[in-house]
């Protein structure tokens, strides 16, 4: 019968360091041994069980062989000291706490975002290179099974190609673009286009546009959509919705914001939502309402003037 093997002693700043590794480090020395542990242990069948023993004021199993080791000591322990104690913080991390890996990623999961980590890991040298943010971007994604949403009345599923005759036809409704700006008539190889953006858009965020599905009839009655707003990447993230002109006024609006509202809180983790439109599309800022968003101001997105709501995510 094999020895049940140590734990594992990690700094806290040592966890995020190990989720973002890509097998780069020190020294030579350093990197044959981050990678025994990392690969060969905690990205290994079974990795998420290993147990991981907190440590702080010293060194760790990760700085065992580091050239910049004095001792039991980093040579630059207070820049080091003060990593940890931000680290621990966020992550809920107290010395002789033991918990498994499985455990610290769904801390980080649940507790971190990649725009985090530009005060937690300040002063790192590796934080220019994005390893780490791009890695916890990775593990806050969710899994595609989570990306068709449920609620009374209505299915959201991301958008496919099995939507693209449905789509067109909405795409191509005046009442339905009268705000959204788009041209008509709209060719059916350019919704298609559209289609593998926002597909593209799923699998990079895990987040984009839903078709939105009435359930009785089984028909397609609109689209709503959890983005980055007016589709730049460093902006909040903004819901919409749209609905073809038979299907509205029936609450199917506010049904679906909610949907993408929830998604956006309590999937993606996100604290702020966004919403936009024109100043006088009214019928849209009277969901914005119901949802409970409050009115911020006039806004520019998408190169037009916006009447912009907001929400928060409740404490």
């Amino acid at each position: 019968m094999s020895p049940t093997p140590k734990p594992l002693r990690y700094r806290p700043h040592h966890f995020l360091c190990s989720l973002g590794y890509q097998g780069k480090g020190y020294s030579d020395g350093f990197t044959e041994n981050m990678t025994a542990i990392v690969m060969g242990r905690l990205r290994a069948s079974g990795g998420d069980g290993v147990i991981i023993e907190v440590i702080e004021d010293r060194t760790d199993d990760i700085c065992a062989p580091c050239p910049m080791r004095n001792a039991d000591h980093c040579t630059d322990e207070a820049k080091i000291a003060a990593l940890d104690a931000r680290h621990a913080e966020a992550l809920g991390l107290t010395a002789g706490m033991r918990l498994t890996w499985g455990d610290a990623k769904r801390r980080m999961r649940e507790h971190l975002r990649p725009t985090d980590l530009d005060h937690l890991c300040q002063g790192c040298q590796w934080l220019k290179l994005g390893v780490c943010q791009n890695a916890l971007a990775q593990l806050r994604k969710p899994e595609p099974r989570q990306y068709i949403r449920h609620t009374a009345r209505l299915r959201l599923e991301p958008f496919s190609p099995r939507y693209l005759n449905q789509l067109n036809t909405m795409n191509n409704t005046p009442e339905v673009m009268r705000y959204l700006g788009g041209e008509i008539p709209e060719p059916l190889e350019k919704t298609r286009e559209g289609i593998t953006r926002v597909q593209k858009r799923w699998m990079k965020h895990g987040f984009g546009w839903w078709v939105v599905i009435e359930k009785a009839s089984d028909t397609l009655i609109g689209a709503a959509c959890l983005q980055h707003l007016a589709h730049q990447e460093d902006a909040d993230l903004e819901i919409g919705w749209r609905l073809l002109p038979q299907h509205q006024g029936k609450g199917y609006a506010t049904e679906a914001g909610q949907a993408a509202i929830d998604y956006g809180f309590h999937t993606i983790g996100v604290d702020l939502l966004k919403a936009v439109t024109l100043p006088e599309n009214i019928k849209s800022q009277k969901v914005m309402q119901r949802l409970g968003m409050r009115y911020i101001g006039e806004e520019t997105h998408y190169d037009q003037n916006c009447t912009t709501y907001e929400i928060r995510k409740p404490a």
